[in-house]
């Protein structure tokens, strides 16, 4: 159900998001970390402070929409997670956790079924213990999948005006120019 969802709206899974690089002052980090910001396209988002995070997308799809950041934004703090089924197996289960505003680096991933249910006994033992544990259903894709539509459908008009306006000031450039071109030549 749910990787059908990510293609159908080319939305991103499996973000690598990273921590501020003044928090880790390990030379192999920022190494890493210089090395993933030349091979892949990024994500930013902003949390309540202010504070930008970034994060770096896996994949080759044309889009720059993180489906975390959409969670983020509509539903704000918490324990997500969705099982991935198929034929009806369970392949695995995607995790998120969000926690002051901010997505935990390590998830909007993935993992094995075992994995998991070892992540969400620890949970209740960690300093996620308060978070809300929320199973992402139909109507969580359906919501999100509404605003990103909406959010595509605004980013369309904007790039339509730029070309229009783009257009319109060339169309006014080549009239110009050949007013005066035509002037010259005439004298």
């Amino acid at each position: 159900m749910l990787i059908p969802e990510f293609k159908k709206n080319k939305m991103q899974i499996n973000v690598m998001w990273t921590s501020d690089v003044g928090a880790f002052s390990t030379p192999h980090y920022t190494k890493w970390l210089a090395g993933v910001q030349r091979r892949y396209r990024s994500i930013e988002y902003i949390d309540s402070n202010g504070i930008r995070h970034k994060g770096f997308i896996q994949n080759n799809l044309q889009s720059n929409e993180s489906f975390a950041v959409y969670v983020k934004e509509i539903y704000g703090d918490g324990f997500y997670y969705c099982p991935l089924e198929e034929d009806g197996v369970t392949n695995g289960v995607y995790v998120l956790i969000i926690k002051d505003d901010i997505i935990i680096s390590g998830t909007d991933s993935v993992y094995d079924i075992a994995f998991f249910q070892k992540l969400d006994e620890e949970r209740e033992k960690s300093e996620y213990s308060d978070l809300v544990r929320t199973k992402l259903g139909i109507e969580h894709f359906n919501e999100i999948s509404a605003r990103y539509k909406k959010n595509i459908q605004i980013l369309q008009r904007r790039r339509n005006m730029q070309h229009l306006f783009f257009g319109t000031g060339l169309f006014i450039f080549a009239v110009i120019l050949y007013f005066l071109t035509s002037a010259i030549i005439s004298r």
